[in-house]
């Protein structure tokens, strides 16, 4: 009797193990991206408001509810010396290409050439239609920096509250290229 609720056992364990195989294939690499995307990323976007370099930017990745990770929806700040610019933005991955598609034309982009882990996520900022790499950038998870460091998020928070929150305006905030303070538009 128990030689038959072992191999019952077994049994219903390889065919739980089967299950969860065929379940994750199910999953590609464009859902993997925007799964892996969610969340608080830091760091810097290469952002210039009026001639001025942005000290850092916060950027917030969610896709909202359900299985769908290949797009959504998110909120871009980057902080100067003194002032906060908020800009939200849809974005979606195809064919590992990730698509920002901001309420100003002018900052629309592609995330491409890039690393994506669980600490550190880097690439390159194109065109949005081009994919002409443009500018480097380097953002590090938000949500890590906090357990690492036990500031609670200090540089992003510790900014904010320091700041004023306003809309960007299309003569205003822009992305650098390549370091350069220029519109994109202007190359």
């Amino acid at each position: 009797m128990k030689m038959k609720n072992y191999y019952h056992k077994i049994s219903m364990l390889g065919l739980l193990l089967m299950a969860l195989v065929s379940f994750s294939s199910c999953m590609d690499d464009d859902d993997r991206v925007g799964y892996n995307i969610q969340g608080h990323w830091f760091g810097d976007m290469d952002m210039y408001y009026n001639g001025e370099r942005a000290r850092g930017s916060e950027l917030e990745f969610d896709s909202g509810w359900g299985w769908g990770n290949k797009s959504g929806t998110g909120v871009e700040v980057d902080y100067y010396m003194y002032r906060a610019i908020t800009n939200r933005f849809d974005w979606r991955v195809q064919n590992q290409i990730i698509y920002l598609t901001f309420s100003d034309p002018q900052l629309d982009c592609a995330i491409v050439d890039y690393t994506l882990g669980y600490d550190y996520f880097r690439g390159y900022i194109a065109d949005y239609n081009t994919l002409e790499n443009q500018t480097y950038f380097t953002l590090r998870n938000y949500d890590r920096y906090w357990d690492e460091y036990g500031y609670g998020g200090y540089y992003v928070k510790g900014t904010r509250a320091a700041t004023d929150s306003i809309a960007a305006d299309s003569i205003g905030d822009y992305r650098g290229i390549r370091g350069i303070n220029m519109k994109p538009d202007a190359q």
